[in-house]
């Protein structure tokens, strides 16, 4: 290996690069120096100069040490997309990067405080969604309400009851139009749930949190390599998305609201349930109220209407917000343990990224440096407040 800078550790250019969305092409070209170059960097050939290795943080926006810093995070089960079969690979790399900086965060708030251990029923049900039907998907979803505690009515806040079951829920801005959510459980038993932050309705930010809180209900043991199956993908979509259906809207209480499904009737509903009027003619379906004839009338008069993209209430439902890592910074910072230096050395990222990946507010740790931008091509061992 030539000489340049001891302990790079490659890994983490690749992790950095991927989290960024850029190909080895577009890094070199940014840095002036050949893809050859910075194919080199990271299979361990040779490792940057000095020099190099500052131009490089600066160009990507992160501290010197990252690149000095083992590989060592809590690993994590298959991520589960809401648009699987749409996202492209680079859009999941993307993606899966900051999830990692993500976990890292958290793993580290964990250190300093004692978030909620996860409260997420385990139903054992095994590896193989095949073995999995409707009927009891049904069933589970009333279970997972019951194990919460919650009754058969709408559901307040879901991402509120997510977080007070132990879920650690981020919106991020996924930047990929093929990407409206994904989760996973991380080995040590965490289960995460990431929204994309693009997607103002409230309604439709909501089923996707159910339809992953399905993931992780159902599909908890599903090895990744059972994910590289197209038809089984699409298996574990159907099924989430008909356990979101019923975990919002159970048939004891939602079937009797439904007094004439009519696409005016169900906009009181989509008020009282906060699902979207799509999602209430779908479950209408589930649930035998309307024929399938009735259901696909449904669906061309509400396109006809405009609202396959925006419905009526979808600017007027509040988005909810996840509290837990908000919350936990801020009782942190009350205490004098979370400054701007302190946060990017413990995380080796620097804070502009740690409110990103989070979902923090923008300039949560004080004065900021200008948003980057690509051109185009608390007391320790103690609990967060209430919430």
């Amino acid at each position: 290996m030539s000489t340049g800078t001891p302990n790079f550790v490659a890994g983490r250019l690749t992790e950095v690069r991927e989290a960024r969305g850029l190909t080895q092409t577009a890094l070199a070209e940014m840095l002036g120096i050949t893809r050859a170059a910075v194919s080199s960097y990271e299979n361990s050939r040779s490792t940057p100069s000095s020099d190099a290795l500052e131009r490089i943080s600066q160009t990507l926006r992160v501290p010197m040490h990252r690149f000095l810093r083992t590989e060592q995070r809590d690993p994590s089960g298959p991520v589960f997309y809401r648009s699987m079969s749409a996202a492209t690979k680079s859009a999941r790399d993307r993606a899966e990067r900051r999830y990692a900086w993500l976990r890292d965060v958290v793993s580290w708030l964990n250190d300093q405080l004692e978030l909620p251990d996860p409260r997420i029923p385990d139903f054992d049900l095994g590896d193989d969604p095949a073995a999995i039907d409707f009927q009891s998907i049904e069933q589970l979803a009333h279970d997972t309400r019951r194990a919460f505690g919650i009754g058969e009515g709408p559901i307040p806040d879901l991402v509120l009851l997510l977080e007070n079951h132990g879920v650690v829920v981020a919106r991020q801005d996924l930047l990929a139009a093929t990407l409206d959510a994904f989760s996973a459980w991380t080995d040590n038993g965490v289960p995460f749930i990431v929204l994309g932050s693009e997607k103002p309705s409230a309604v439709r930010s909501r089923f996707d949190a159910a339809h992953e809180l399905a993931h992780c209900v159902l599909h908890r043991r599903v090895p990744p390599r059972r994910l590289r199956d197209k038809a089984t993908n699409k298996l574990l979509e159907d099924q989430a998305h008909y356990f979101a259906g019923a975990f919002l809207l159970p048939a004891s209480t939602f079937k009797p609201d439904v007094f004439v499904p009519t696409l005016n009737a169900f906009v009181p509903l989509k008020s009282k349930w906060k699902v979207s009027i799509g999602a209430m003619i779908k479950r209408c379906a589930h649930l035998g109220i309307i024929s399938e004839y009735q259901e696909r009338r449904l669906f061309q008069n509400r396109a006809r209407r405009g609202w396959s993209t925006w419905e009526p209430l979808d600017d007027e439902l509040p988005l909810e917000s996840p509290r837990l890592i908000d919350r936990s910074f801020s009782l942190l910072q009350q205490n004098g343990l979370a400054d701007r230096a302190e946060v990017e050395s413990a995380l080796g990222l620097f804070v502009e990224d740690v409110e990103s990946v989070t979902g923090l507010p923008e300039g949560f740790f004080g004065d900021t440096v200008q948003n980057f931008r690509f051109p185009a091509n608390l007391s320790p061992v103690s609990s967060p407040e209430s919430m």
